[in-house]
């Protein structure tokens, strides 16, 4: 498995190289962090299967000492891994760049550093849609066309999630009972509860993605 880590890592330099340098651009000129975690998380997970397409990584991977289940356990290891890692140099240049305001675009008073609780649930979100997204690609034999389905699936979750968060005020969903939105608000206002419960959610989506990815995975056919 770390050998087809190492080679997802080989064939994605380049966009190790644009999160290096991308990330305190980010930070400089005040863009949402957050949200462009996310993308990136995203755009990693259609790379990884885009350069696995043009390079036939498949066809290697089946021809090595490794089960099925162990290649996509891999990939899953080194996407989960690397958004980590990512979180992890987003807080860290979050935290240098404050204490420089003079380098900071506009105004420097603005500037909001990455907290540990938003990075978690940032990431907690992030590793809930890598596990909605991930077996549309070991589904459809084309990084393109999982990549619109994943768009798709992104732009529905955040429309139905902005929905909801605005649908006394919208007048969408009106019936919703007062003791559920109570328990949401609750959630909302106690990040540390918010990260726990989150904590075992996301890892269950994983788990449960990693399962529907195996079973397509198997049944892919090797061009």
């Amino acid at each position: 498995m770390v050998q087809m880590m190492k080679r997802d890592y080989m064939l994605n330099k380049i966009y190790f190289f644009f999160i290096l340098i991308g990330v305190p651009i980010l930070y400089i000129f005040q863009y949402i962090p957050t949200t462009m975690f996310i993308v990136m998380t995203l755009g990693l997970v259609f790379n990884v299967f885009f350069y696995e397409d043009r390079n036939h990584v498949t066809r290697a991977i089946i021809s090595m000492p490794v089960s099925t289940s162990q290649a996509v356990v891999a990939r899953y290891i080194f996407i989960t891994l690397t958004a980590v890692c990512n979180m992890m140099y987003f807080a860290a240049s979050s935290s240098i760049i404050k204490h420089y305001p003079n380098i900071i675009v506009g105004n420097p008073a603005s500037f909001q550093p990455l907290t540990i609780s938003q990075g978690i649930l940032t990431l907690h979100i992030t590793f809930i849609l890598l596990a909605i997204s991930l077996p549309f690609y070991y589904y459809f034999q084309s990084a393109y066309k999982s990549l619109i389905i994943q768009g798709i699936v992104v732009f529905l979750s955040t429309l139905a999630f902005i929905i909801f968060i605005n649908s006394r005020a919208l007048g969408v969903l009106a019936n919703i009972p007062d003791w559920f939105i109570a328990k949401v608000m609750f959630f909302v206002e106690n990040p540390n509860i918010t990260i726990g419960f989150g904590f075992v959610i996301s890892i269950a989506c994983l788990y449960l993605s990693y399962i529907i990815s195996f079973r397509f995975f198997t049944k892919r056919d090797i061009i």
